[in-house]
């Protein structure tokens, strides 16, 4: 199980989230024989502060012109369908796992596959948090800083991940015992862990 959170968004932005209808495993065969497995797929047009969360099994991919941020599940297990007979950095075709994903996969029409959009609040204007996601796995939320926000954690059993979707900011800790920097600055796309052994940090934008 895992959630985009759209960051930025071309024109052409997209994201291919399920089947427009039940298939099979034939189906899917030919689909990939033919090289159109795409035309099956669910496409969600997206814009910057979209959020796609996207059930274990389901078929998924990102278009071009769309940049996203990924939280998923503690897992490293991806099965490749289909990859546009694209080049890796070694210039070799990527491998696929398709009788791998043929195992696992949801073959049902996903009606329920959606995209939400939650407005970006304007620069420099207000403070707030948008719950976006939560699921047995992980919680998001994204906060909007114009002012320093001091974040307390004490009663969370849990790491927290701060990314960087715009700007830059600085993370720091209150309570910071460690031998390791207090202050930690992030430009977008950054990404920060903040251990469970932390309580107070303050966000600054």
């Amino acid at each position: 199980t895992e959630m985009w959170y759209v960051m930025d968004s071309e024109p052409e932005a997209a994201l291919l989230l399920g089947w427009k209808h039940d298939v099979d495993e034939a189906h899917i065969r030919e689909a990939i024989q033919e090289g159109d497995l795409q035309e099956h797929l669910q496409l969600f047009p997206v814009k910057r502060g979209d959020v796609a969360l996207i059930e274990a099994k389901t078929v998924h991919a990102i278009k071009k012109g769309t940049v996203v941020a990924e939280i998923q599940e503690n897992s490293d297990i991806t099965y490749r369908l289909y990859d546009y007979n694209r080049e890796g950095n070694d210039g070799k075709m990527r491998p696929l796992h398709l009788e791998s994903a043929l195992e696992v996969l949801d073959f049902s029409a996903h009606k329920a596959c959606r995209v939400e959009h939650h407005p970006v609040c304007e620069k420099d204007k207000q403070t707030e948090v948008v719950s976006l996601a939560r699921t047995p796995y992980f919680t998001t939320n994204r906060l909007s800083v114009a002012a320093p926000v001091q974040r307390d954690y004490a009663a969370l059993d849990s790491f927290v991940i701060y990314i960087c979707t715009e700007g830059n900011v600085s993370v720091k800790a209150l309570d910071c015992e460690m031998d390791v920097p207090s202050e930690v600055n992030l430009q977008k796309g950054e990404a920060v862990l903040i251990p469970d052994s932390l309580n107070d940090i303050v966000v600054i934008p």
